[in-house]
This record gives C-alpha cells, sequence and structure tokens, in this order.
C-alpha cells in the first residue's frame, strides 16, 4: 500500500508539472534538489520559523496552500531557489496538523531529484496512518493544481 501511495503521488507531481499552461506569469522552472535543500526543506525551515531567523538567502518560501482535508489541516509551502531572473521550484516543505492529536508534522517534498530524496520523502510521509496518508494525497494534487495556477495564471 504505502508503494502504490508513493508511486501515485510522484506521478501525479510530474503530470502536473508537465501539463502546466503555457502561457507564464513568472520564469518559474523546475530545480534538481541538493542535500542541502532537502535538509534545509525537511529540518532547517522549521527551526527558521519557530526560532523566528531570516530566510535563507537565495531561497523565497511564500504564498503557502492551505488545505483541510478530513480532521487534518495540510499546509504546503513552496520553497524557491533565486539563480538570477530564474526561479526554480525546489519542492514543498509540508507541514501537517492533526485535528486529533493536535501533533504538527513536517516533510519536504521535492519537486524532482537524481537521488534517493523523493523516495526519502515518501518513506517517511508512509509512517504516518493509512487515513492521513490518503488524505494528504488528495491534498497534495490539490496543492500542486492551486501552486501551477499560481505560477502559470489561468489559460
Amino acid at each position: 500500500m504505502k508503494q502504490l501511495f508513493l508511486f501515485s503521488l510522484i506521478v501525479t507531481s510530474i503530470m502536473a508539472v508537465c501539463q502546466a499552461p503555457h502561457v507564464k506569469t513568472r520564469n518559474v522552472k523546475v530545480a534538481i534538489i541538493t542535500e542541502t535543500e532537502y535538509n534545509y526543506m525537511s529540518k532547517g525551515y522549521k527551526t527558521q520559523v519557530e526560532q523566528g531567523l531570516d530566510m535563507k538567502k537565495g531561497y523565497l518560501a511564500e504564498n503557502s496552500i492551505q488545505i483541510a482535508e478530513g480532521s487534518y489541516l495540510f499546509e504546503f509551502i513552496p520553497l524557491d531557489r533565486i539563480e538570477g531572473k530564474d526561479t526554480l521550484f525546489v519542492g514543498f516543505i509540508l507541514k501537517a496538523k492533526s485535528g486529533y492529536s493536535g501533533t504538527f508534522y513536517w516533510y519536504a517534498i521535492p519537486a524532482f531529484d537524481y537521488g534517493d530524496y523523493t523516495k526519502k520523502a515518501f518513506d517517511e510521509i508512509g509512517n504516518l496512518d493509512c487515513n492521513m496518508r490518503f488524505l494528504l494525497a488528495r491534498a497534495y494534487n490539490d496543492a500542486i493544481r492551486q501552486y501551477l495556477y499560481m505560477v502559470y495564471g489561468a489559460k
């Protein structure tokens, strides 16, 4: 079941990025995530927020997408790397809150990588209970759609 969940999320994200409208409102490309970026997304951003630190130089994390599903609140924070005039989408920082326990969960969901970061991310997410994983998958599909609309606008 975990493998099916992982597979469906990866395929959905790739399909969503590939089917984006051709009219851009920003010059956004997809970045190949680095180990430093993955560590920042999965741990560093949470520390930064909790300690009130400044944003990592050369990056933007704005226009978060909040989606309520069942008793959970999922916040997808797009992380963009700025390189000259280009904005490179690194992936989503996911902050999930359980309405049952009040617990917050933080994850990194890379946009693209040649290594094992996407697998690592979804293996960690795979440890959530079945109901939360299912609702997260629905929320993730919606977050991708909303992100593409923010970046590329309506046709």
